[in-house]
């Protein structure tokens, strides 16, 4: 974009040089007419007035080209802009959509945290049960004590 608009700044140069060449010539074509009209040869003063001409039409062609050009880049320069700002709208788009996402992820962690913590719980209980019926189990045998047991199939543990 800066680039685009270096250029531009150049054709606006080049043509308030081109402008201000013609206003010379113009100037100086004037000079040459009124100094033939002083004495000077009005051959040699028609081919300097005729090769001005052609000089200004020159610069005028010089001028309109750099005019189109500068309206191509300008449209150029627009529609870069346009999508500039639309990239930086799905960008933010983007951004807030990976925030929501990562406040998702930071909520998921903290759940399955909590989770662990319970698991890592009830196993310890389980454990610590499963070995209270172990020691109730042992003991009994050890003294030779028949344990009633509910009907079912964990009544063999």
């Amino acid at each position: 974009v800066q680039q685009e608009q270096r250029l531009r700044r150049k054709w606006r140069e080049s043509v308030k040089e081109q402008e201000e060449k013609v206003r010379c010539l113009v100037a100086e074509a004037q000079n040459i007419e009124s100094a033939a009209r002083g004495g000077a040869t009005m051959e040699a003063f028609r081919r300097d007035c005729e090769q001005y001409k052609r000089d200004i039409e020159d610069s005028r062609e010089r001028q309109a080209k750099l005019e189109v050009q500068e309206a191509s880049r300008a449209k150029r320069v627009e529609a870069s802009s346009a999508k500039i700002h639309d990239l930086r709208q799905q960008q933010e788009q983007v951004e807030s959509e990976l925030k929501a996402n990562r406040t998702e992820a930071s909520r998921l962690k903290s759940e399955v945290d909590l989770i662990r913590k319970n698991v890592k719980r009830l196993s310890d209980k389980l454990r610590l049960l499963l070995s209270i019926k172990c020691v109730v189990f042992r003991e009994s045998h050890e003294k030779q004590i028949d344990v009633p047991l509910l009907g079912g199939p964990q009544a063999d543990l």
